[in-house]
């Protein structure tokens, strides 16, 4: 029987509806955060935050909110039932106003197409869109993407960090924020 943990190596997102039983107090707390200016993806070094993706990021939320921090991650190990290795959580939020300016969503809707440095990646949102989201490609030159998860509060999609994706804004908010989170899984990614 296939696990879990194989299902997401091998490209299949996971979304999980109502998955933070702490969702109403991180949705307060966020507000109180301090966001620090920055741009995904972060990786490359860009002239200036319009050449990426620009947004706003916590520090980590174990250096932030420790009590936050270890909620999220218990639940998320208790999905997997198997020990995090590496872990990074933090809260990220864009503008459209600064979103409308920058080179990456030039004549397209998506962001830069990019895979993350950790083996799992999750993006768990604080708005409904149906054009706001994660979209996911086969292949970095892909112009279209396979699929496209739209956002809804307290819905968490988890996917291959591997898998190249792309963020989605909606215009139609000015403000954009998600809870992002990176993690290693015991053991060795089989399908990257």
């Amino acid at each position: 029987m296939t696990d879990l943990k194989e299902l997401i190596e091998r490209g299949t997102v996971l979304t999980i509806c109502d998955f933070l039983d702490v969702y109403d107090e991180l949705d307060a707390r966020k507000e109180n955060y301090e966001y620090n200016k920055t741009y995904q993806p972060d990786v490359l070094p860009y002239g200036n935050r319009q050449q990426a993706y620009p947004c706003y990021e916590t520090l980590t939320l174990a250096k932030i909110d420790q009590e936050m921090d270890t909620a999220i991650r218990n639940k998320v190990q208790e999905l997997f039932q198997q020990k995090i290795t590496k872990w990074h959580c933090r809260i990220r939020f864009s503008l459209s106003s600064e979103v409308k300016e920058c080179q990456a969503f030039k004549n397209t809707n998506y962001g830069f197409v990019h895979t993350d440095d950790s083996d799992f990646a999750g993006v768990l949102p604080f708005e409904q869109s149906l054009t706001g989201g994660t979209s996911f490609f086969s292949y970095h030159w892909d112009k279209v993407p396979d699929m496209t998860h739209g956002t809804w509060p307290n819905r968490m999609i988890i996917y291959n960090g591997k898998r190249w994706h792309a963020a989605c804004q909606d215009y139609s908010f000015e403000r954009r924020s998600v809870l992002a989170v990176f993690f290693n899984l015991e053991g060795d990614l089989r399908f990257a």
